[in-house]
């Protein structure tokens, strides 16, 4: 899920910048919104060119080694 302060519709494309935990630089996406709640967005993130289809490989990446840092804090947490 997305936040946004601006009102998205069904269908609409949005380009999105993320600055994940610990990571420098930010990583650009676009996406289409898929669903809404408020204002939270569940948006499909496309590929539609080489540097697109990087930066998603990027966040990817990105989002697997965080969860698998927080799965191990975890697991070291009482």
């Amino acid at each position: 899920m997305v936040r946004a302060d601006t009102e998205l519709a069904i269908g609409d494309e949005a380009e999105i910048k993320f600055t994940p935990p610990h990571f420098y630089p930010f990583v650009r996406l676009k996406g289409v919104v898929r669903n809404r709640t408020g204002d939270l967005y569940g948006v499909e993130f496309l590929s539609r060119s080489a540097t697109e289809t990087r930066q998603l490989d990027l966040f990817r990446h990105i989002l697997l080694r965080w969860n698998a840092s927080r799965e191990s804090l975890n697991k070291h947490c009482f």
